[in-house]
């Protein structure tokens, strides 16, 4: 792969849904198959992925990057003990660069342009705060991370809808014509009694298909794929197909399964003695099942 790096983000609206585990594991297999890969800990102020690589928590940090600390973004990165696999470590304790608004966010933009990888992953931080979905959009693929839980279940539709709504606004943003812009705002306030996205987006279709077609490429830009982690009971990782198709309906977009992965409780043990579970446990089918998942990210 040459050129601009491909980004892939990890998020979801509940915390402990495994999302460090999963980014790092990904890392892990991205770089065994020989590719130059870089993990971004971005969920700031309770950093903890380098943990899951064995790393000791180094600085300076991506927080020092931010606040022009440091001057290139390349000067933060640490290697790993994985081959081709290297690290910038977010801040465990700075809470003023959570938030990512006004100089930051942009910052980070230009310091990825600056690095020599093929992937980049992002580690998100739980929630649906703007710089988290604006985080996830920057991905050519993002992988919303559940559990089959409920509570786990209603945040992701609460992070897809911030992500929809985000993407209408960047729609609207594309259009240069003032009168359109002024229907599109009039078509959203009718639209408030609509319940359903998809509903939303027939109507949409309708009276303005050229913001439509803007709304659909900015879909397609930004592959979004459901993860459920941590499958513990026979039939469990049915509920993927289910969330699926609940999910495509609602928001009248191809949100497609990935991959249900089985709970291991091992993965606690290898946090435990800082190494990563990917190579302590090359044959398990939690291993298989990301290197599946791995390989069909790879092919899109």
């Amino acid at each position: 792969m040459a050129g601009v790096p491909e980004i892939w983000a990890v998020g979801g609206g509940k915390g402990g849904s495994g999302k460090s585990f999963l980014a790092s594991s990904i890392g892990i297999a991205l770089a065994r198959r020989g590719w130059r890969v870089l993990l971004m800990d971005l969920d700031m102020g309770a950093a903890n992925l380098h943990t899951f690589l064995g790393v000791h928590p180094s600085s300076p940090t991506l927080s020092d990057y931010l606040k022009f600390g440091v001057r290139e973004m390349g000067d933060v990165v640490v290697k790993t003990p994985v081959p081709g696999l290297d690290l910038i470590n977010g801040s465990r304790d700075s809470l003023d660069v959570a938030d990512m608004n006004g100089y930051k966010l942009p910052r980070l933009r230009r310091g990825l342009h600056g690095l020599d990888y093929d992937y980049i992953i992002f580690d998100l931080g739980p929630g649906t705060a703007a710089d988290t979905v604006e985080l996830f959009l920057m991905a050519r693929n993002g992988l919303l991370l559940l559990t089959p839980e409920p509570t786990a279940v209603e945040n992701a539709y609460r992070f897809l809808k911030r992500l929809f709504s985000r993407r209408l606004r960047r729609a609207i943003g594309r259009v240069k014509d003032p009168e359109i812009r002024v229907e599109v705002r009039r078509l959203i306030r009718e639209g408030e009694a609509i319940r359903r996205p998809s509903e939303f987006l027939r109507l949409l279709r309708d009276r303005l298909p050229a913001v439509s077609g803007a709304l659909t490429e900015e879909m397609e830009h930004n592959k979004v794929w459901i993860v459920l982690n941590q499958v513990r009971k026979e039939g469990e990782e049915g509920l993927i197909d289910g969330i699926e198709k609940a999910c495509s309906d609602y928001f009248g977009c191809r949100i497609e399964g990935l991959m249900a992965l089985p709970y291991d409780d091992r993965v606690a043990e290898s946090v435990k003695i800082r190494r990563p579970y990917l190579l302590l446990y090359p044959d398990s089918s939690l291993t298989r099942g990301i290197d599946s998942m791995v390989s069909t990210l790879e092919s899109r």
